[in-house]
């Protein structure tokens, strides 16, 4: 009781000495109630720098900067083989020896697989006997020609024979390699669709074959592509969904001119290798981050002006605004701004700020005009 008695005349007294600071002794206690009021209010969106700071409410903090000649974007990616090949045999035949399994590693000209070869050993024999006879006909026929002792059709008709025993030479030939089946590039296995054993048609697929290196394909909106000509991907990253921690250099490979019927959006690949001891597959899903800077005449893609992030900007009706931090007093202002339209994780201000200028980075809506906060150090 003699607490609680206590702890009323102290709040009468701070509220009297303040009135009397101000100017004048309450009037009653509702003067001294408000006194105390503003004393309260004063610690969060006053006017002042707030007395102890470790006690505010943290906020990521931002220093705008001049806006360069480019965009940054993030784009959903998929992983696919940068190149890719099914391989089959060219004839159909029995599956004698099957020398891969899915995810070995091959070098161009490696086996992978070979098909019963038997009989068409056999072809190439009997085509080279008939070669060689047909040959040896030919050359008879050219000295009996040197002596005028054999017509010119003959020695034509000999000569055509020639010709077709060798056409027959090569093609049994070609069809004995073809019952070796080879990597025609350095690559990984991805998928072998056959057992050995197996009696295989002409084109069946074996194996698919891909390389190791992989491509990030992601997806390009039509009001980028249109300014295709006037910019070049810079410095891409790939980040991997699966490996969120890290990230590989990228280079642009390729770009579709085909759009996706579905989201009307054109492909753009980005080629990056995997480190040592990783096995980054087509399928997986990845972020790609890249910068396309713009040459010149680049207004409409690409305005003037600051740049900010986009969580920073906060909408309210038809208007949007940010919060001005400043360090001296550690109080935020709401800052009214006009953004451009723009992709990506940062947008275009070209009204409202300039370059030094520090803004609340993401987490604006609820703050207010005038609070007291310190910036987040990550700690």
């Amino acid at each position: 009781m003699r607490l609680s008695i206590l702890i009323a005349i102290v709040a009468v007294g701070v509220g009297i000495a303040l009135a009397i600071r101000n100017g004048g002794v309450p009037d009653s206690p509702t003067e001294i109630s408000n006194a105390n009021l503003s004393v309260d209010r004063r610690g969060s969106q006053g006017e002042g720098r707030p007395g102890n700071p470790d006690t505010l409410r943290p906020v990521k903090t931002f220093t705008v900067k001049e806006k360069t000649n480019g965009i940054d974007v993030v784009l959903p990616a998929t992983i696919e083989a940068s190149r890719e090949a099914i391989l089959s045999f060219d004839i159909p035949g029995k599956l004698i020896s099957l020398n891969v399994e899915a995810s070995d590693r091959v070098a161009q000209g490696d086996v992978i697989a070979r098909i019963d070869a038997q009989d068409l050993e056999n072809s190439v024999a009997e085509a080279k006997a008939n070669l060689a006879r047909a040959n040896s006909d030919y050359q008879r026929a050219l000295r009996l020609a040197e002596r005028e002792a054999i017509a010119v059709s003959q020695v034509e008709a000999r000569k055509a024979s020639r010709d077709i025993a060798q056409a027959s030479f090569a093609t049994a030939k070609k069809r004995l390699e073809d019952a070796t089946l080879r990597a025609p590039f350095d690559g990984v296995i991805a998928d072998v669709s056959v057992e050995q054993f197996q009696t295989v048609g002409a084109n069946q697929a074996i194996v698919i074959l891909q390389t190791s290196g992989v491509a990030a394909t992601a997806n390009l909106p039509a009001d980028l592509v249109i300014f295709r000509p006037q910019y070049e991907p810079s410095d891409p990253v790939v980040q991997l969904d699966a490996l969120p921690d890290t990230e590989f250099q990228g280079e642009f490979l390729e770009a579709s001119s085909v759009a996706d019927e579905a989201t009307q959006t054109y492909k753009v690949s980005f080629l990056f290798t995997p480190s040592e001891g990783l096995l980054v597959l087509p399928g997986m899903t990845a972020t790609v981050r890249t910068r396309l800077l713009f040459r010149d005449d680049t207004a409409r893609i690409a305005p003037k002006g600051v740049e900010v992030p986009v969580a920073s900007i906060i909408s309210v009706g038809d208007g949007q605004f940010v919060w001005l931090y400043d360090p001296d007093t550690m109080r935020l202002k709401r800052q009214d701004v006009t953004v451009a339209e723009g992709v990506g994780s940062f947008v275009s201000v070209t009204k409202g700020l300039a370059e030094g200028d520090l803004i609340v980075a993401a987490g604006g809506a609820t703050l207010g005009d005038g609070m007291a906060v310190r910036p987040w150090n990550g700690k």
